[in-house]
């Protein structure tokens, strides 16, 4: 699936001050805050992270929907599709509740091993 070149384009102009790190994906272009996936372009929508409190808040008002992937639903993550994005006020809302929640996630040298939840060193 390839992605939308002018939304991208627009995600990395708000982003230019952080010097986010740019990774191709199978699906589309995500973009790294520190050791954090902050959001990804895939086709036409913004796939972004946020803080699970506000997640549903977001849906109910019709502003974004569930990322669901292999039938699972992912607790901090959304997306939001084009039509909420045509203006540049629209994208910088959504990438500073982003950012603001990537700020407070806890980094570590630790990992969890996803297959069992135990911590790998």
């Amino acid at each position: 699936m390839s992605y939308d070149e002018g939304l991208m384009l627009r995600v990395e102009r708000v982003l230019k001050i952080l010097n986010p790190v740019r990774k191709e994906t199978k699906g589309g272009l995500c973009f790294m805050f520190g050791r954090h996936l902050l959001c990804a372009v895939t086709g036409n929508d913004l796939i972004t992270r946020v803080d699970p409190k506000l997640k549903e808040g977001f849906i109910e008002r019709g502003e974004a929907e569930d990322l669901i992937l292999k039938k699972k639903s992912h607790e901090c993550w959304i997306k939001v599709p084009f039509s909420s994005l045509k203006e540049d006020d629209d994208l910088e809302k959504w990438l500073d509740v982003s950012v603001e929640y990537c700020k407070y996630i806890r980094s570590d040298d630790h990992r969890k091993d996803f297959r069992t939840h135990r911590t790998i060193k």
